[in-house]
């Protein structure tokens, strides 16, 4: 066993027993219970990767005056390969307890444990020196005092002690926090709501803050028709450790966010309603590295962000209709004075400002045609206008695209329904620099994809799918007797998913998927295509289910996948040549047992074994198992 585990296996084990006696304590007591409480123990293979879980969450209301709560999540995992095991621990411990003093006054205590270890992070960048290590421990209490002297405010401040260690580095804080709410007081015939949330954590060499406040207006004239205005500040600081040329620093994240949104609703008509929605974002994101009194400039972005929309809907007993337009604009830039790009770094730069705008025009609409028949259409044309600053890569584009889809369905009888949908979707892509134009492209998807769903009774159900899928991709400036870029993606899929109940205990279930594809290039001008490389796939899964009267629960069955891949080549003479490239076949057992005697107590087990078969390779074997013990309180 690695040596951390044995460090945690004991905390483990012990917040379970306290839970389970704790639970068992308080039910004898005879007091109600009405939160999600649960125990679990759980181990899982997938491949290589194995891990190790383990959660808790239990929590007690005891006289309506004291609140307890204790939730625990580890998670261990180890990735085994052919140059070692890794491993990588994460544990989140919370601990609180909420007593009653007085019909307006609350205190509580809590305590907070986090600690990450991960191995494969402890790793440096050699052209910037950066450390990527995250291992990690913080260690906090609190106490806090809710105050409530009337029924819509709310006023709770808090001290707080950290211990925290990063990078070898031991540091203690204490900290102090605000949070206030006042909900829905009345304003010249409006609801308001405000909220404030102060928290400020000073360490020797480091100060962590949050700060939240935001302030909402809602206002409603009548049935449907209202106005909500919402405007928000944040900003967060955060400093840790980092490490580069092995000279430990500290480095100070500052993040801002302020903007307003609203939010506008009109009834037009009985059946009509009108919505409108502005919002308005300023952001900034700035990271120092503060080493020896020297302030060293990292990143220092400045953004913006609108988004606007407008969106009408209609609706009556046959037929709805929605029409929508939005746009957004966007921007970021760098204010630094060396845009040196650092994309290796933890926080890594880029060396130069973006802008984008996007505008979209959409609409949605169905209608009953009769009893058995129902249209729906769907429709979308956008654009999305990129540029930067960026010299290395102008690559300033534009992007428009169309969608469209037609769906129909169909109810023969009680027993029998069909649905079949059609789509197309076509994108241009087009470059704005001349120097790189020759990668403007059209791309153009159809897919029709019909359905039947067979259901005579409660026993049996059947569902059969076709799709079948084509894509084209075709640019620009390309010469094709030179060389042809363009190609031609066909996919032709069939998904098969049936059950039939033998009794109301068992039933057995059917799962079959079918794919036939081909790749290649296309010729636009002759509508012709050679192809590169072709591939069939088959699955198939067959499972019994059946539920015993004990709490007992089994099913079992087999998992089967083939998959042969051709590839074509064209000869001299104009024939083609198609030679296997690869096969591969995938077939095991599958099972899975649950048993949940009563409410307390749940044991479920699955896993599968897949018998591997590649192309020119040696049989391997594939293990797949989870195991979970539950307890519920």
């Amino acid at each position: 066993m690695n040596y951390k585990k044995t460090g945690f296996v004991f905390p483990l084990l012990f917040f379970s027993m306290v839970g389970i006696v704790f639970s068992q304590g308080q039910q004898a007591l005879g007091y109600g219970s009405y939160y999600p409480r649960f125990s679990k123990i759980g181990f899982s293979r997938n491949l290589n990767v194995f891990e190790w879980n383990y959660r808790l969450n239990y929590q007690k209301q005891i006289d309506n005056k004291l609140h307890f709560q204790v939730r625990e999540d580890f998670r261990s995992t180890l990735q085994s390969v052919f140059s070692g095991d890794n491993w990588k621990d994460d544990q989140n411990l919370d601990i609180g307890l909420r007593f009653s003093i007085s019909p307006q006054i609350q205190a509580s205590t809590s305590f907070n444990s986090k600690i990450l270890i991960d191995p494969l992070d402890n790793t440096s960048s050699l052209s910037t020196g950066e450390s990527f290590d995250n291992d990690f421990t913080s260690t906090a209490g609190k106490v806090d005092f809710i105050y409530k002297p009337i029924s819509n405010l709310t006023i709770s401040p808090s001290v707080t002690t950290k211990w925290q260690t990063q990078l070898e580095q031991k540091d203690h804080g204490y900290g102090f926090g605000l949070d206030a709410n006042i909900d829905r007081f009345d304003l010249d015939k409006s609801k308001n709501d405000f909220s404030f949330s102060g928290q400020l954590v000073s360490f020797p060499q480091r100060k962590n803050h949050d700060l939240h406040i935001k302030y909402r207006i809602e206002r409603q004239f009548y049935e449907s028709t209202a106005d909500t205005l919402n405007i928000v500040v944040d900003r967060l600081r955060r400093d840790s450790f980092g490490l580069e040329d092995n000279e430990v620093f500290v480095r100070n994240l500052v993040q801002t966010n302020r903007g307003f949104e609203n939010r506008l609703s009109y009834r037009i008509a009985e059946d009509a309603t009108l919505f409108i929605n502005n919002a308005l974002y300023a952001t900034s994101f700035r990271i120092n590295n503060l080493k020896n009194d020297e302030n060293k400039l990292k990143k220092d972005d400045t953004g913006f962000e609108s988004n606007n929309s407008f969106r009408f809907n209609y609706a009556n007993k046959n037929w709805f209709t929605t029409v929508g337009w939005e746009s957004r604009l966007k921007n970021r830039e760098d204010n630094r004075e060396d845009k040196t790009p650092d994309p290796f770094g933890l926080n890594p730069t880029v060396g130069f400002g973006t802008e984008s705008a996007l505008v979209k025009l959409s609409g949605i609409a169905g209608v009953k045609i009769s009893n058995k028949d129902s249209l729906g259409a769907a429709a979308s044309v956008s654009k999305f206008q990129y540029e930067t600053t960026n010299e290395t890569n102008p690559n300033d584009h534009d992007q428009q695209k169309w969608q469209f889809t037609l769906a129909h369905s169909h109810q023969f009888s009680r027993d029998l329904k069909l649905v079949w949908r059609a789509s197309a979707f076509l994108n241009h892509f087009v470059f704005i620099s001349g120097n790189i134009s020759s990668g403007n492209n059209w791309e153009r998807n159809f897919q029709l994809a019909p359905q039947v769903i067979y259901e005579p009774n409660s026993k049996f159900y059947f569902q059969q799918k076709f799709t079948v899928r084509a894509k084209y991709q075709t640019f620009d400036f390309d010469q094709q007797e030179i060389s042809n870029r363009n190609s031609v993606s066909r996919q032709f899929l069939v998904n098969n998913h049936s059950f039939y109940r033998l009794s109301h205990q068992n039933r057995i279930e059917l799962a079959f998927n079918y794919e036939l594809a081909e790749q290649g290039k296309f010729f636009f001008d002759l509508w012709r295509q050679t192809l590169a490389l072709s591939w069939h796939s088959i699955e198939t899964q067959l499972l019994y289910k059946h539920r015993f009267n004990n709490g007992l629960y089994f099913s079992t069955g087999a998992h089967v996948f083939q998959q042969t891949r051709w590839q074509h080549k064209q000869k001299t003479s104009g024939e083609s040549e198609k030679n296997v490239q690869s096969k591969h076949t995938n077939y095991g057992p599958i099972v899975e047992i649950s048993y949940k005697p009563d409410n307390t107590m749940e044991v479920v087990l699955s896993g599968n074994v897949q018998i591997s078969e590649p192309f020119q390779r040696k049989r391997e074997y594939i293990q797949n198992y989870d195991i979970n013990l539950n307890w519920f309180f």
